[in-house]
């Protein structure tokens, strides 16, 4: 047997523990690892497809979680979930991750802005949209959000110049 368990052994054709994996000239002419039909190059592929399928399963699992919970159909929430996984992908990342995760934050970004249209599309359909009075009430408590905070910074800032 071979001490390496990452290099392949050729093998007889005869040979009871030749690889059952095929290419494209027939059977794979490697022995198979013990106690498995398949050798190291063959083996590693079936180990990825059931990866990939217990993967598949796992999503498809929470996608019908999603899709029988009653917040999962309005459009506001599914927003809201976007802007979620920017915020996180975000706060992941360091000075120089933010370069590397550049296309991943953009496709995001553009999700977040068509899915935004729609919903703004659709409220305006509905007649779901803030009134004027709606819309200067809030910003009249941002702006208060703001001076106080403002304010509370100058007082901090005047005690750590004494």
């Amino acid at each position: 047997m071979n001490d390496q368990k990452n290099v392949p052994v050729r093998c007889k054709e005869d040979d009871p523990n030749r690889c059952q994996g095929m290419t494209k000239r027939g059977q794979c002419p490697f022995l198979a690892m013990p106690d498995h039909k398949h050798c190291v190059i063959h083996g590693r592929v079936q180990e990825n497809t059931s990866l990939y399928n217990f993967e598949r399963t796992e999503v498809l699992a929470r996608l019908s979680v999603f899709r029988g919970h009653t917040d999962s159909r309005t459009l506001a929430t599914e927003l809201g979930v976007l802007r979620l996984l920017l915020e996180q992908i975000i706060n992941k990342c360091g000075e120089y991750e933010l370069l590397q995760n550049s296309v991943q934050i953009a496709s995001i970004i553009d999700k977040i802005k068509d899915l935004q249209l729609a919903n703004t599309k659709l409220e305006e359909r509905v007649g779901d949209l803030l009134s004027v009075e709606q819309v200067i009430e809030v910003a009249q408590q941002l702006y208060g959000s703001v001076v106080t905070h403002l304010k509370i910074c100058q007082i901090i800032q005047s005690f750590l110049e004494r």
